[in-house]
Parts: structure tokens; C-alpha cells; sequence
């Protein structure tokens, strides 16, 4: 789904806050609709930045919305910057420290560039240097996330640091402009970041704090504007801050750098990618790619294929960790005194926790959602920090409110700068947890077929209290990593854990897995036309606005770019399907789950649609529609009978309220968190499955419309109550195991595959396919209330009729008359003659063989009879479904589908 998530290593998560700008009261977009709270637009752009994945960035690892259009950013994290380190250690202020700085930062700057953004962040508090003295470039995507610092009301960037041209500009997104991978372009000069650059470079090679003597920031601005005056800035700030003497020291590549970046004309002064080839960097090589990785799928690791030793001794802990440390390197903040290592400890200590430390070899993504887990809370984190003050409701009250809404005095208390201060997040919590667990749990040996979790008492605990427990998901974090890695080859083990339960984390993953995603997916969404105009532009312009817009992420700008892209994608690779109103739920699922990821989002759609809702999206799908309406009818009266007696007296045929249940498989009708729970259960199964759920849907239901009429019914299905869904995929299970396939059997069904010669059909003897079912007219399917049964299927439940008792699963009742059934019927079948069980209005009399018929309630019924006395087999039926019989099926064809098969015998 992404480039892979950097490990924490030796890194901290660290934490920030800031407010994004509040519009106006009563504004309102072009379109009519209030406008978007900038704290939604920060929240859906920020969401690129973690794809963002080099060597000298800090990563992103999550960001978070608040109240009153709070932001709380996470980022990977060191506590030693660059102002710092250089008061430290003389090997990071020397010249040839300072030139493997610069060589570092260029290298993440040209990356940004590529990426689709600049910093204008770059100063020596937002320079980090992580123990092994690599330079690491933090905070780095503010200018991104509020585009361009329009989402904002506070300056980006440190004054002291920033291009004269851009403090001109008041807010620099005037000229140049930048577009990337990110979704979305950026405006920026690349320039101004090297301007910072060398700033930061002078200041600490001159070894003085520019500008420290302005009293306030009017003469800030006016001492950085007036370097745009001088011929040379670097000869200036070493004239004005008396460090002339140090400047004859700094060697001639490196002066040439830093005059270069402080080039006064933006247009003559070089970009990042320019200074790659200075003579300074010539002797450094590259550390990474500086162009941005797009997400893919499938994931293959080559490391499964191919076994460094090596590395698998260090990440055991049974050698020392390669490259050297800084000594003295502060590990941890001085507050953090419950960490396994100590602020204090040195280079042994450090080295101590590289082989101890499993929790290092996690993904910062993957240990932040551990944290969450073991009851880490950013906000309550930012609290105790002072970074989150909370006020006294009845002090946030305006003073004054005019007629047009607008309101002054009372607001939040708001910074109008931004607070620089970074909260580490304590991890102590988290280890202590996860401490007992030994070193080689981390890597379960997927060959063998172990996960890990069979042992845990938490394995046996209901779902809700599975995906919350960080051990238990640490566990299967391990082993889908592990399975997904190793996808397609896989695949089946991929299923086969997924049936326990599927880790949130890997959510988006697993179900393309199930889906049998494969192939160059991001290349074959790149092919696809999605800027032409096309007929339903329009309509989904107007849909994508209503769809799950209680979401932050999909009602951001960016969540609105990215539905209608992914749709217009589908329509296009389509031509023989329409767009029919609620694609866009349906869609919504896979797009919030691969937010970062539009080629991964639009191949699960198209499988899913392909699987679930075939010929649903066809020009003309009533016929489709209608059987499947249809199907879900027989499948009420089989499992419901007394339910679907009284919604057929009434008159509420699913025609009323299970067209948007289906043609969105529920995701117009439910919340996204609750379509996970249901679509985790619903990706393992066959298409069938969906009817299993509506039924499950209808029990949970069953006793306030058992009370409902028509009326009370219909507002009952337009405001859908609180469902409880585990209940419903509980059930939904036990429906679909509980059903014959041939119930279920739809003509406009995706093509099942070729049964195997060891599938129970084939161990039956078959001489003709009318043991096999088949498509049944639309009239038929509408007029019968019971669902019929393949010969097939009903030899099979005969075959294993028995259960430990010895009573029989299943009834077959025989409504030929008695000389017929004397020639020939299916063992244990008793004989009903509809001529004379049956009264004229179609109802049950009473007879010797009812008490038979009464042992057998809840078990299954099979009707047969003749194929030419079909409507006495189906008024029977019928008529012991108002018997409130469940469980009573129709034989498919009648009895003669038998008469080649060897199963018909004499009854004694």
C-alpha cells in the first residue's frame, strides 16, 4: 500500500500541534454548500506525506484531527538538532561535518522537489541528527499539508532563516510551482529552501545565532530584507555579528557552496538538483533515490527468496550493530526515566538496546498503532505537556454576535505562531507489555504454518476485544507481514488466517489479497483516461459530495479528487457498464482503506464488483435486479418463515428496501467502521453471501416488524436503527452454512468455477446433467415463495442425513399420488398426495402423516414430485410454509432427474 514504513530504530515519535485558520461564519463555497473546515483540507493533504520515504526525512507517521481545527502531527523524531550536535561534537561543525550536512539535506530537498513540494521549514532546530550523525530534515511538510500556508493563519518557517523574497511575497506562493506524487501540486520555489540552507550552514560555521540582538520582529524582517541589498550575505552576517577571522578558515569549496545558496536574484540563485554536481559533494555518493517510490501491490520481499545471514544474526541480536554511534548521544528524554535504557548510557548501552530492542525492528507505523493499543493517547500526551489548555466552556463564548453571524471576543485560545515545541511519545508502556514475548515470535516461520496466536488466551475473546489488545494484534501483525510478503505465492494461507480474523492494520492489503489482486496494477491505472469529459461527470459530481461525508478523510478536497478519479477510471475501463447511483459507497470502503494508494483502490473495486455485483452495473440490470430480489425472497421463506409470512400479508417485498442493501453491498446503509467488521466476513465468501447477511440483517429486525405494518415498516428501513454487526456476521454464517448451494443459484451470477473430481457432485453417479441446477425463469422465481433444490444437492444432504442420534437432517416429502410413488421414490421419503393433503384454498389438511411432517420442524423439507404435476409440488410447499415450516425447499425438475441415477427405490 505504501513504500515501506521506515523501522523505529533508535528514532523517537514525536508530536505537534497547531490550529488551522476557522472560516468566517455562513461562508459558503461556488457550489452553494458551507465550505470546507481547513482543518479537513490540512487532514486529507497531509495524508501524502506518508509516502514520503528517505533517508534524510523525517517520516510521517499519522496526524490527527481535534476539536476547534486543531491539527496533532506524528513524525519520526531525534533530540539531538543540528544547532546542538554542533555545540556537541566538533566533528559535525567542521568543515567536512558541515559538507556531509548540506550533501544530506540537498539530497531530501531534491527529493521533496520531486515529491511535489518544498520545506520552507529549514533551520537548524528542524535539522535532526539521529545517533549514527546522519542529518535528518523534520517538519518538513507544513508548506504541503496547508497548501501552500493558505489553510493557516501563522507564518511558515523561522524569519531569521527565510528568502528575503518570500517575507516580500507575505506567504511566498506567488511564483514557481512544484507537482509530484503527492496528489496534488504545490506551489513553492525550490530556491528558497537553498536560501535557508545556506543560512543555516553560515550560522553555524560562523558559530554565532543571526539577528539574536532584534528586539522585535518588525527589525527581524528588516535586517534579513536588508541582505538582499549587499553583495555578498555571507560577508555581511560575518561583518555585522564580528566573526570576520573565522570566515579565512573555511575551505574554498565550501565558501563557493554557501555564496551559491545565498544568491540575492531567486532566478540566478541554483535549485536544489543544481547543487547535487558542486565540487564540494564530489567525493560523496548518493544515499538514496531521489525520486518518489508510487505505492504497489503485490509486495515482494526478496529477502524471502534469498537469506542474508548476516542480517538475520543482527537482527537476532547475535552480532553488534553495524556503523558507529555518536558518543553520548542522548537515547531518550530526561522525563522518560522508566525506559529499559538510560539518558546516561554510552555507546555499550546503546548497542545494548539495538540487540534487545524487537520493538526497533517495527515499522513506525506499526509501532504507533501498538501504542495506541496499550492506551497511548496524543492529545492527552499533548496535555500534559501544556501544549493543549483547556479553557472553561463558558470563556470560549463570544462577546458580540452581528445579525450576519459573524461573532468577535470569546474565541479559542489560538497561537498565532507555530508552537515549535515537539512531545516525545513514551514507549515504555508499550515495551513493558510486549516484554515477556521471545526474540524469535517476531519471525514466525510461515512455512510451517505458525501464527502464533493459538496459545493466547485473548485468541478465544470476542472480536472487539481482539483488535484492541496490543499483544494479541503485535501477533498477527507479524504473521500477515510475514504471508502478505510472500503474496500471490501465499494466497492461500492468506485466506486461511483471514478466516481467524484480519489485523485493522493490514486491512487494505488482505482484502486485495482476497480479492486476487494481482499484476501491474498502478501501470494499468496510469493507462487509464481520466481527464476526458465523459457523460457521467456530472452525476458523480453531484453523488461524491453525499457519500460518507461524516468521514474527515473522504470529505476532504483531496477524498472528492480522489472518488471522482477512481470512478471515472471504473466507468472508462468499463464501456459495456453504466454508473448507476451508490458506485460512489461502494467505492468509499476501498478508497478510505488505500487513501494513498488510487491503482490499488480502483483494482479492488473492479474485482469486488466483479465478483459480487456481476451484470449488476449493466444499461439495463432490472432482469439482474429482479432475480436477485427474487433469490432473497426463497432465502426468508426458507430461514423466516414466520417473517416472510407476515412482510408478504402486508404487502413489504424486498423490491421496498433491499435494492440499495445490494446494488451497494450495505455501504449505503452503514457506516464505514461497521462495513469493515461486515466486509471482513463477506471477502471470504462466495457471492452468495450477501443474501446470508440481508436475512441476518432481517432477524435482527424480526420483532419490531413482526409488531409493523406497511407503514411502520417503511419509516423503519428509512432511518435504519442501530445494528448490532458482529451479531449480523455471526449469523450470516450460520445462514450460509445452513444453505443448500442451488438456493442460492442465480443465472446472472459471476461463473462459478468447474467443480473438482473430488467435490461431492462427483462422487455421486451422474448420468445427466439435470441433477445439475440451472437458470429458472424470472416469472417462475417471482411466482414460488420456496426455493428450489438441485438433485444434486439433495442426494448430498441425503448422504448425510444422519446425525450422532440417527435421526434424519432431512424430510423428503413425495405429493405424487400413491401408485406413483409406489413405482419408485428416494429412500426414507414419505408419501403427501397433494389431491387429497390439500383443501381447496391451497391449505394443509389434517392427516395421519402431519405428526411426521411436525417431528421434522426445523429440519429440512424437500418437496418432490412429478415435472408434470409441478403446481401441486409447489402449492405443497406452500402451503407448509404458512405452516410456519422452515427449512422447505423444492426438488429442481422433479423426481425424473433421479430416474439414470440409480437413487430411486420401491418403498416397503
Amino acid at each position: 500500500m505504501y513504500p515501506a514504513s521506515p523501522k523505529l530504530g533508535l528514532a523517537h515519535l514525536g508530536a505537534s500541534t497547531f490550529f488551522a485558520s476557522a472560516h468566517p461564519s455562513e461562508s459558503c463555497g461556488s457550489n452553494g454548500l458551507p465550505l470546507t473546515p481547513n482543518s479537513i483540507r490540512i487532514y486529507g493533504q497531509a495524508k501524502a506525506l506518508q509516502l514520503v520515504k528517505h533517508p534524510h526525512l523525517c517520516s510521517y507517521v499519522d496526524i490527527h484531527r481535534g476539536k476547534h481545527e486543531r491539527i496533532m502531527v506524528i513524525q519520526e523524531y531525534y533530540l539531538l538538532n543540528l544547532r546542538r550536535a554542533a555545540q556537541k561534537y566538533p566533528e559535525i561543525r567542521s568543515p567536512r561535518g558541515l559538507a556531509r550536512v548540506a550533501h544530506q539535506m540537498v539530497q531530501g530537498l531534491v527529493y521533496l522537489n520531486n515529491f511535489g513540494t518544498v520545506a520552507c521549514t529549514v533551520s537548524p532546530e528542524n535539522i535532526l541528527v539521529d545517533p549514527r550523525g546522519q542529518a535528518k530534515l523534520y517538519n518538513y511538510g507544513l508548506y504541503y499539508m496547508t497548501e501552500a500556508a493558505t489553510a493557516v493563519s501563522f507564518p511558515l518557517g523561522t524569519v531569521q532563516y527565510t528568502a528575503p523574497e518570500v517575507l516580500l511575497l507575505q506567504g511566498g506562493a506567488q511564483e514557481g510551482g512544484v507537482g509530484g506524487v503527492g496528489g496534488a501540486t504545490v506551489t513553492g520555489n525550490p530556491a528558497w529552501d537553498v536560501w535557508s540552507l545556506g543560512m543555516v550552514l553560515a550560522e553555524i560555521l560562523l558559530g554565532v545565532t543571526f539577528f539574536s540582538g532584534c528586539g522585535d520582529m518588525e527589525e527581524l524582517v528588516s535586517e534579513v530584507l536588508s541582505l538582499a541589498l549587499t553583495a555578498s550575505p555571507l560577508q555581511h552576517l560575518a561583518e555585522s555579528h564580528n566573526a570576520c577571522p573565522k570566515l579565512e578558515s573555511i575551505p574554498s569549496d565550501l565558501w563557493d557552496f554557501i555564496n551559491l545558496c545565498l544568491t540575492v536574484d531567486p532566478a540566478r540563485r541554483p535549485v536544489p538538483r543544481g547543487l547535487l554536481s558542486h565540487r564540494l559533494f564530489h567525493p560523496l555518493p548518493l544515499s538514496a533515490s531521489l525520486a518518489p517510490v508510487h505505492p504497489h501491490f503485490p509486495v515482494i520481499d526478496p529477502s524471502l527468496c534469498l537469506v542474508d545471514f548476516a542480517h538475520f544474526k543482527a537482527k537476532f541480536g547475535m552480532e553488534e550493530s553495524a556503523g558507529p554511534l555518536l558518543a553520548d548521544y542522548p537515547l531518550q528524554p530526561e522525563s522518560d526515566s522508566t525506559s529499559s535504557i538510560s539518558s546516561h548510557d554510552s555507546d555499550d548501552g546503546s548497542k545494548l538496546r539495538l540487540k534487545r530492542d524487537q520493538l526497533g525492528e517495527r515499522s513506525m507505523r506499526e509501532v504507533y498503532h501498538l501504542w495506541q493499543l496499550a492506551g497511548g493517547n496524543v492529545e492527552q500526551e499533548l496535555k500534559k505537556q501544556k501544549l493543549i489548555k483547556i479553557k472553561p466552556t463558558i470563556l470560549t463564548l463570544p462577546s458580540v454576535m452581528v445579525v450576519e453571524g459573524e461573532v468577535f471576543g470569546g474565541d479559542i485560545n489560538r497561537s498565532q505562531q507555530l508552537e515549535p515545541t515537539t512531545v516525545v511519545l513514551p514507549l515504555h508502556t508499550l515495551r513493558s507489555r510486549l516484554a515477556h514475548i521471545p526474540p524469535e515470535k517476531y519471525y514466525p516461520l510461515i512455512t510451517q504454518g505458525e501464527c502464533g496466536t493459538d496459545d493466547l488466551e485473548t485468541s478465544q475473546l470476542p472480536l472487539v476485544i481482539r483488535e484492541r489488545d496490543a499483544e494479541y494484534q503485535l501477533h498477527r501483525l507479524l504473521t500477515f507481514q510475514r504471508l502478505l510478503q510472500a503474496y500471490p505465492y501465499k494466497a492461500d494461507s492468506v485466506l486461511r488466517e483471514a478466516r481467524k480474523d484480519t489485523p485493522p492494520f493490514y486491512r487494505a492489503l488482505v482484502w486485495a489479497s482476497l480479492l486476487g489482486v494481482d499484476g501491474a496494477v498502478g501501470q494499468t491505472y496510469q493507462q487509464i483516461d481520466k481527464e476526458t469529459p465523459t457523460p457521467t461527470d456530472r452525476q458523480i459530481e453531484v453523488d461524491i459530495p453525499r457519500c460518507h461525508q461524516y468521514d474527515e478523510l473522504l470529505s476532504s478536497p483531496q477524498g472528492h479528487a480522489k472518488f471522482a478519479r477512481v470512478l471515472k477510471a471504473w466507468v472508462v475501463s468499463h464501456p459495456r457498464l453504466v454508473y448507476w447511483q451508490g458506485l460512489d459507497s461502494l467505492c468509499a470502503p476501498f478508497l478510505y482503506l488505500n487513501f494513498n494508494n488510487e491503482a490499488l483502490a480502483y483494482a479492488c473495486l473492479s474485482r469486488f464488483i466483479n465478483k459480487y455485483l456481476h451484470k449488476f452495473f449493466l444499461r439495463d440490470n432490472s432482469a439482474v435486479i429482479q432475480e436477485y430480489l427474487a433469490k432473497f425472497s426463497h432465502m426468508i421463506a426458507f430461514h423466516d418463515p414466520r417473517l416472510f409470512n407476515h412482510l408478504d400479508t402486508i404487502g413489504f417485498i424486498p423490491e421496498l428496501y433491499a435494492i440499495p442493501w445490494f446494488l451497494t453491498m450495505y455501504t449505503h446503509v452503514f457506516p464505514l467502521q461497521k462495513i469493515f467488521l461486515l466486509w471482513d466476513t463477506l471477502l471470504l465468501g462466495e457471492a452468495s453471501l450477501p443474501l446470508c447477511v440481508g436475512v441476518a440483517l432481517l432477524r435482527q429486525l424480526k420483532d419490531r416488524l413482526l409488531q409493523f405494518g406497511f407503514n411502520e415498516c417503511i419509516l423503519l428501513f428509512s432511518d435504519m436503527p442501530d445494528i448490532d454487526m458482529e451479531r449480523v456476521v455471526r449469523e450470516s454464517k450460520q445462514v450460509f452454512c445452513s444453505t443448500p448451494p442451488s438456493v442460492t443459484f442465480r443465472q446472472h451470477d459471476h461463473p462459478r468455477p468447474d467443480p473438482g473430481k473430488d467435490s461431492p457432485s462427483h462422487s455421486i453417479p451422474q448420468a445427466s446433467q439435470d441433477l445439475v441446477m440451472d437458470a429458472v425463469s424470472l416469472p417462475e422465481l417471482k411466482r414460488e415463495k420456496c426455493p428450489r433444490v438441485c438433485g444434486a444437492d439433495l442426494l448430498e444432504l441425503l448422504a448425510h442425513r444422519r446425525s450422532r442420534s440417527g435421526r434424519l437432517k432431512v424430510l423428503v416429502v413425495d405429493v405424487r399420488p400413491p401408485d406413483e410413488f409406489a413405482r419408485g421414490t428416494l429412500a426414507d421419503a414419505i408419501n403427501m398426495p397433494a389431491e387429497s393433503c390439500l383443501s381447496p384454498d391451497g391449505s394443509l389438511l389434517p392427516g395421519p402423516q402431519n405428526e411426521t411432517l411436525n417431528s421434522y420442524r426445523g429440519k429440512i423439507i424437500a418437496v418432490i414430485g412429478s415435472r408434470i404435476g409441478w403446481d401441486q409440488v409447489v402449492k405443497f410447499a406452500e402451503a407448509i410454509l404458512l405452516q410456519e415450516f422452515p427449512h422447505v425447499c423444492t426438488l429442481h425438475k422433479g423426481i425424473e432427474v433421479f430416474r439414470a441415477t440409480g437413487a430411486l427405490v420401491v418403498p416397503s
